[in-house]
């Protein structure tokens, strides 16, 4: 199997997922949940990262990472095969939990944090597993948006279940206006004045506090407005918004990238060549390679024309119908146009 292109440079952010060998699930129970957060948080310590947003599935997990000191792949390894050597020793089991390698996006800041954010926290309501955000207790969502955990320690008492189905007359950003837990009263006295009962402890209403202490929540809450309160407002406003909405990955370059074209040119500068490392997938390989339009600037003679053909199938690698396709004629006519160059030079194709 191809090995992914790692892009590794200080301060880069990546979307980071793994899943499941054979699309098996890895969350099997909340414990493995939690399990992984305490290993992500330890992670974050000892990597010098920073986390934006995560969202754990049943079956794979998003991150949003940062790394100032460049170290990606060293921190990634030490997080999968610590949560696998956990996973293993609670269920008793052995072999592949994770399939492969993981699988990073470098992503502009500017352009694309905010989205890549939105879209991160809304997977349980695309997969339709629940109907809004703050619903999914595996997310950051709900230590963004300043509400508290909807997990209650088993000394309290049990609350009512938080419903997935929205209120037709409530919005999915009024969860910021959900009422805490109501204190529960004890019950009247049976027997007896109630001066001669003893009174109970006055439960305990100040709730859990959010989970993943580890989430960086200052730079993103900061685009969305001057004080905490009305950026979490404003952040819920623009998840909310996003329901329904097309991901960004369409705007993904190379399989790599995820910015614009002058961010994506920065970084292709910073690209080893490893033009050569046949593991490494195609257009990986060749993440740096122009488009075909600077290819085809030379000029209009067929025998120009030839040479930036053959230009663009062996430096570049891009494939005979990419290239037909670009310059609107045959396939054929690119495979002609290479051999006969080729046969000139006397290399054999």
């Amino acid at each position: 199997m191809a090995r992914p292109l790692r892009i590794e440079f200080a301060d880069a952010l990546y979307h980071v997922t793994s899943r499941g060998n054979g699309r098996q699930k890895i969350f099997l129970d909340d414990g493995d949940n939690r399990t992984f957060l305490e290993i992500l948080g330890k992670t974050l310590a000892r990597f010098n990262w920073r986390c934006h947003g995560f969202c754990l599935m049943v079956n794979h997990y998003h991150l949003m990472i940062e790394t100032p000191d460049a170290n990606l792949s060293q921190g990634m390894h030490h997080l999968n095969a610590t949560f696998c050597q956990a996973h293993h020793k609670r269920h008793d089991t052995v072999g592949h939990l994770l399939q492969g390698r993981f699988k990073a996006i470098v992503v502009d800041r500017e352009s694309y944090l905010l989205e890549l954010a939105r879209y991160v926290v809304l997977n349980p309501v695309r997969a339709e597993m629940v109907a809004w955000p703050e619903d999914w207790p595996w997310s950051s969502y709900r230590a963004m948006a300043g509400l508290p955990s909807p997990e209650v320690p088993k000394s309290l008492p049990a609350l009512p279940e938080m419903s997935t189905s929205p209120s037709p007359k409530q919005g999915p950003t009024s969860a910021l206006q959900k009422s805490q837990p109501k204190q529960q009263q004890p019950l009247p006295s049976q027997a007896g004045p109630p001066s001669s009962q003893p009174q109970p402890d006055p439960p305990i209403t100040d709730p859990p506090p959010a989970p993943a202490p580890f989430l960086s929540t200052a730079w993103l809450l900061a685009q969305f407005g001057p004080d905490e309160t009305t950026a979490r407002q404003h952040y819920a406003d623009f998840v909310a918004a996003g329901i329904g909405r097309e991901s960004p990955w369409k705007q993904l370059q190379s399989q790599l990238f995820l910015g614009n074209e002058s961010f994506v040119d920065k970084v292709k500068a910073a690209i080893p060549e490893k033009s050569a490392v046949k593991e490494i997938p195609k257009r990986q390989r060749y993440a740096n390679r122009p488009p075909l339009k600077e290819i085809f600037t030379a000029g209009k003679s067929k025998r120009k024309r030839d040479e930036a053909i053959v230009a663009s199938h062996i430096t570049y690698g891009y494939d005979q119908k990419e290239i037909a396709n670009f310059l609107n004629i045959h396939y054929t006519t690119v495979s002609r146009a290479i051999k006969r160059n080729l046969r000139n030079l006397g290399t054999p194709y």
